[in-house]
């Protein structure tokens, strides 16, 4: 029996291409059960104190550090949303006691409309999640540095606005009761979608289809 060339070839590319959009979402799935049970964790227990070294591999480590802000070291990115509605997240330099490089604390989400409170001068002691500052791809603006404008999270390019030599790799989410006064801190256990085994199971199920009809439209009426 012979099969027809592009039909076949078509199939096989479409077969290739849905398993494979099936294979993503299952190495998606083992990525998002490892960050769940990683926050589980992290929530748990009680924060552990700062170390010295502030590297990134304390990301999604949850802590609490001293020290002071640094007074007019503020910026706002944006667009971020709270529940829907478009607004800002507001980021502010923070001195560590016992260290000299400053770390940028995410105070939390701030609406359009509202200017987000002062951050609180003297020692203070922050609780939060630490995070490596998020990539970045060709869809978010570039920052605009001279007209205050800032979309991405590029610590360098924030450093030298701030004029600082350098911020950490690391910035802690602010957690804190949620009140109504601006910003409204994030740094809560976060709750995660964990839809990628459905989305493998559309993928493959697709996959099914395709070979259902392919196998229906030229092997089975061939031989009948």
């Amino acid at each position: 029996m012979k099969l027809p060339f592009w039909a076949s070839l078509l199939t096989l590319i479409g077969l290739i291409i849905l398993c494979g959009l099936g294979t993503w979402q299952l190495q998606r799935l083992e990525w998002k059960n490892t960050l769940i049970a990683q926050l589980a964790a992290q929530y748990a227990k009680d924060p552990i104190p700062a170390p010295t070294e502030l590297t990134e591999d304390l990301n999604l480590t949850r802590v609490q550090i001293q020290g002071r802000y640094i007074r007019n070291k503020e910026i706002l990115i944006k667009p971020r949303t709270l529940n829907g509605t478009p607004g800002s997240h507001v980021l502010s330099a923070f001195q560590p006691q016992g260290h000299q490089t400053p770390i940028l604390v995410n105070r939390g989400w701030t609406a359009i409309d509202e200017k987000p409170t002062a951050p609180t001068l003297g020692r203070l002691t922050l609780t939060g999640l630490f995070k490596t500052a998020p990539e970045d791809n060709i869809f978010v603006p570039m920052n605009i540095p001279e007209s205050d404008e800032w979309y991405r999270m590029d610590l360098a390019q924030i450093a030298a606005y701030f004029d600082l030599a350098k911020l950490e790799p690391v910035i802690l989410y602010l957690e804190a009761p949620q009140t109504q006064a601006y910003p409204i801190a994030i740094g809560d256990k976060p709750t995660l979608k964990n839809n990628h085994q459905q989305y493998a199971m559309f993928w493959f199920t697709m996959a099914g289809v395709l070979l259902i009809i392919f196998i229906l439209r030229f092997v089975l009426k061939k031989q009948i």
